[in-house]
This record gives structure tokens, sequence and C-alpha cells, in this order.
């Protein structure tokens, strides 16, 4: 019997992500880097004959809509996976759902804990999540910038939440508390009165746990005001690709990634990423979300390369599992049991100039 989203020609694969609200840009770029490598990949005739296609679903970066965008792939649109899906909070909400009809849910967009549990048995992240982020930030914070005073400006829901979380259990050892909460709405760049709440405060420190466009409206305002604390931001701001928009020079800022640069030129498949972005006419996109597109597009293929018959979800789940050591262009995948995601890597950036220049890799 044939597996659901499995056809002797193609391979259905489903994505949801915000494509009208306050997370656009990152679902567009995160698209790109998906297209370009699976375009490339069907005009040379797909995984063992089998093309892949993309249903993807706009949700605008509302959970109710996820769920909704999730139930119409896997009930009507027959997906044989979801993949590269955006946001903690409707990746939260969906879960439940993609878990209960046992779906393969693959490298989401997100750190959050909710696909990194063990118990999520249908998950496998790319990605370290946000807890190994916002460690080595700290960890660095303490011992390199000598402070242990950090106050947060995070989204009101389970993604700030998310970070909450991590920044208290940090300093809980530590005996400390935070110092200073800022939050603002999901879909919103109204970042007043976390603003006012943070310079009340006076943290030396503030770590971001927003989006790009909160977290650069932030930034903005915080400067305006010269408030200027030392800033900790992780890869869900994106600020890395947003630094022509930020008065960098006037903060002490340091940036968590949990991939190597796109531009690392010395890396094979940074040099394969831009290479096929510039062939297919997108050299003005190359950046770590287009990056981490084409690398779950890449990461996915590998497995799906692996399964030479019987190809179904078990078979595919069983790919990622097996994964250890599992070289790609010089980046090695090695698959966690404990946290179901195969990078553990994070990158440590310090904003020097208006460039950001690498610090720390663990």
């Amino acid at each position: 019997m044939a597996e659901v989203g499995v056809s002797a020609s193609e391979i259905v694969i489903g994505q949801t992500g915000d494509r009208s609200a306050g997370i656009k840009e990152y679902t567009f770029d995160l698209t790109l880097g998906l297209t370009v490598y699976f375009n490339k990949l069907n005009a040379e005739g797909g995984v063992h004959g089998r093309k892949i296609r993309i249903e993807s679903r706009d949700d605008g970066y509302d959970p109710k809509r996820t769920v909704e965008a999730v139930t119409d792939l896997i009930d009507h649109q027959h997906v044989f996976a979801i993949l590269s899906s955006l946001g903690t909070p409707t990746i939260k909400a969906s879960l439940p759902y993609i878990e209960k009809m046992d779906v393969p849910f693959l490298f989401p967009y997100s750190g959050g804990e909710s696909s990194r549990l063990p118990s999520a048995k249908t998950s496998v992240n790319l990605r370290a999540g946000y807890a190994e982020e916002i460690e080595r930030l700290l960890e660095y914070t303490v011992k390199d910038l000598n402070t242990d005073d950090i106050g947060i400006f995070y989204q009101n829901d389970a993604l700030g939440d998310s970070g909450v979380t991590a920044l208290e259990a940090f300093l809980d050892k530590r005996n400390k508390h935070i110092n200073g909460h800022g939050k603002y709405q999901r879909n919103s760049e109204d970042v007043s009165l976390a603003l006012d709440s943070l310079i009340k405060a006076k943290p030396k420190a503030v770590f971001l746990q927003c989006v790009r466009r909160a977290c650069v409206a932030f930034l903005k305002a915080a400067a305006a005001k010269k408030f200027t604390p030392i800033i900790l931001a992780n890869s869900l701001g994106s600020i890395s690709d947003a630094l022509a928009d930020i008065p960098t020079a006037k903060f002490n800022l340091v940036i968590s990634e949990i991939l190597p640069s796109p531009h690392t030129q010395g890396l094979r498949i940074a040099r394969e990423f831009s290479n096929a972005m510039t062939l297919a006419g997108h050299s003005d996109r190359i950046n770590y979300v287009t990056f981490e597109g084409y690398l779950d597009a890449k990461v996915l293929t590998t497995a799906l390369r692996s399964i030479d018959k019987d190809l179904n979800r078990k078979s595919l789940m069983t790919a990622f599992e097996n994964m250890k050591n599992k070289d790609i262009g010089g980046i090695t995948l090695s698959f966690s049991p404990k946290r179901r995601q195969l990078l553990n890597e994070v990158y440590l950036y310090r904003v020097e100039n208006g460039s950001a220049k690498l610090i720390s890799q663990n």
C-alpha cells in the first residue's frame, strides 16, 4: 500500500508560515532557500525518480490559523511530512494534531522546546534550541563582559516565555533574578511600554527574545532615548541580517547564530549555497534564513536518498534517527534523541564597525 503523500512521480511536503503579518520576511526567505534547492533537484529528476512538491499555507503568525492550516495539509492535501514551518507559538499550537496523526515534523524554524521534548517522536529539528543559544550568550556575558545584571525584551506569548524561562534558569543558578521585563505583542512593533519598563529597571545588559521587526524597532527606540546597555540577541531576531537597519555604533551587541555564516567561503556547503542562489538570480538574498531553508531541503533529500525502497513515514524517521557524524558540505549532523535535533553548535559574534565578527564556536 502506497504511503500518504508519496506516488511514483512525486513526494508532497507541507509547510506553514506567516505570509501576511509580522514575520512574513522569514517565511519568504526560508521558502526561497527551499525552492532554490528543490527546483535544482527536480530539474535533475528528483529523488529515486520522485520530484518534491511543496504545499505551503499562510497562517498569519496566528496559532489558531496554524492549526487550521495543518489540519488542511494533513486531512485534505495528504502531505507526506511537514517541513520548515515557522513560529514558536504557532508550532506549539499545531504540534499536538501533527503528533496525533503521526506525521513527520521536520526542521521547524524555531528554537522552542515543544518539538525538542524526547516525547516529540514525530519531530526532527535541524537547529540548536533557544536554550542552547541563551546558555552560550549568558556564559559569555558573565565571563567576558563581567555582568549578570540582565533584563529581557520579549514577545508576549510562548516564544517570549521560552526566553524568559531560559534566562531565569541561568540566573537562578547564580542566585540572581531578571532585572527588568519589557514585553510587546505578537505582530506589533509598538515597543514603547517595554522600553520604558527596561529603562526604569536599568539593567547592564538586555537579552532580546523577539522577531526581527520588533528587535529593530526596540534598538532604534532605545538609541533615541540614549538607553544603551549591552545587547544580547539570539538567532530568532535574525539581527545578523539586519545590521544595516540598526544603530550598531550605539551598542555593545553580541549575537548568537545556529549556523556558520552563509558567507564563509572556506565552507563547502556555504559555497554551494551561494552559487545556487546566484545561479537562480537571488544573490541579493544570501542570508542566514535562506541558508537555513536550503539546508533543510538538502538534509531532507539526504535522508530520502538513503531509502532505496519502501519509502514511508517510519523509514524516513529511522533515516534521520540513524544519522551519526554525517557530513553535509563541512557541517556534521548527528541525531540527538534527548533533544531530537541534528545540530548542536552555537556561534557567537560581536558587532564591530557595523559587521559581525566571530568570537566563539561551540
